[in-house]
């Protein structure tokens, strides 16, 4: 019996030992271990996480870029053209082309003072006529579609006959003002 109270003993000491020496592993070496392992993944996540803010912010970043380039594509079609004694008489060509389609009889056209502004120039054109009251509606319905940046700034219509008005109109061109020298261009 003293040799198997021996062994057990011996047993209980080894299993402690045995218990001891995993505890100590635990504590010391795989527990650390297995708590960075939770802390690396924490940031991969964390970084994962980050990263795809990113991609969302930068998409959104090139849509609004995307947007800007349309919305700046859009403001230089409909810029104002520079002014010019080219461009003036090419105005008036128009304006003069038009008077002849809506069936006014022009006796006088004549462009005014250009009057610059800080980014624009305002050119004044006085146009003396006569037509029919049915022409002169569909010449303004005309200026307006084909001429946007010409703006009546006022007329008087005065009755030559039953069928026949006379008119003078009162035109202003907007067109932009030349940067290059900082003044108007003409």
């Amino acid at each position: 019996m003293n040799r198997l109270s021996n062994m057990n003993i011996e047993g209980v000491i080894g299993t402690t030992l045995i218990g001891l020496m995993v505890s100590a592993a635990w504590f010391l070496g795989l527990s650390p271990l297995l708590q960075a392992h939770a802390e690396e993944r924490a940031q991969a996540e964390r970084i994962v996480s980050l990263r795809q803010a990113y991609d969302l912010a930068e998409r959104r970043s090139a849509e609004e870029q995307e947007r800007a380039n349309r919305l700046q594509a859009e403001v230089e079609a409909f810029a104002l053209q520079p002014m010019s004694d080219a461009s003036i008489n090419g105005f008036l060509e128009r304006l003069i082309e038009m008077a002849d389609d809506a069936g006014i009889l022009i006796e006088r056209i004549s462009p005014g003072d250009p009057q610059p502004a800080e980014s624009w120039t305002d050119v004044p054109v006085d146009l003396v006529g006569t037509c029919g009251a049915e022409r002169f509606r569909v010449f303004l319905a005309e200026l307006r579609q084909r001429i946007p940046e010409a703006a009546v700034r006022s007329f008087t219509i005065d009755r030559q006959s039953d069928n026949t008005l006379g008119l003078r109109l009162g035109l202003v061109w907007r067109t932009s003002t030349t940067l290059s020298d900082g003044s108007a261009s003409g």
